[in-house]
This record gives structure tokens, C-alpha cells and sequence, in this order.
């Protein structure tokens, strides 16, 4: 149960500091755009955050699936896809509502 605990820790951790990059990652821009050109601001973004996504939920669904087999001896257990679906329900989601936030700040002064 304590290796169960630890590894809903340590997710919920993995998750928030991938999400805090994501936010980093808006906030580092110097300035902000010209409302013609966010799209492609935007679009640069998504295209530097989605690989390192898609390489933690590969990672991390690999070590829950390890975690889960032979820490928790758990065989016939889905839970590793359980936690993958959510995981990439809550990035999908954060990157949308970052991206509609950084778009509705287009042409305002620093």
C-alpha cells in the first residue's frame, strides 16, 4: 500500500512539474506578439511541448507499468493506462487553456 501511495506522489509530482514547464515555456516569450502573428507563436510552442510530452507519458507510463507489475505484484492490473488517460487528459487540457490565455493577450504591452 506505502509503494501505492508513493507512486500517486510521485505522478501528481512528475505531472505538475511537466505542466509548470508548460507554463514556463509561455512565459519565458520576451514579448508578446502582433495579434497576425500568435498563431505562429503559438504553433512554434506546440511544437517544442508536445515531443517532450508524448517522451514523459512514454516514460512514465513504462514505470508505472514496471512499478505496478513487479513492486506491487499487481498481474492483471490496467491501472498504468488508468493513469496514462488521465495524465494526457490533464495536459491536452492545460496546454489548450495556455494557449487560448497567451492568444487572448495578443497586441497588449508587456
Amino acid at each position: 500500500m506505502l509503494i501505492r501511495i508513493i507512486k500517486y506522489v510521485l505522478n501528481f509530482a512528475a505531472l505538475l512539474w511537466m505542466l509548470l514547464g508548460a507554463a514556463l515555456s509561455y512565459v519565458l516569450i520576451l514579448r508578446n506578439p502582433d495579434c497576425d502573428r500568435v498563431m505562429d507563436v503559438i504553433k512554434d510552442e506546440l511544437c517544442e511541448l508536445i515531443p517532450i510530452f508524448m517522451a514523459y507519458l512514454a516514460v512514465v507510463t513504462g514505470l508505472n507499468y514496471l512499478v505496478e507489475r513487479y513492486l506491487e505484484k499487481r498481474k492483471g492490473s490496467k491501472e498504468f493506462l488508468l493513469l496514462l488517460l488521465i495524465q494526457f487528459v490533464v495536459m491536452t487540457l492545460a496546454i489548450t487553456y495556455l494557449s487560448f490565455n497567451f492568444y487572448l493577450h495578443c497586441g497588449e504591452p508587456n
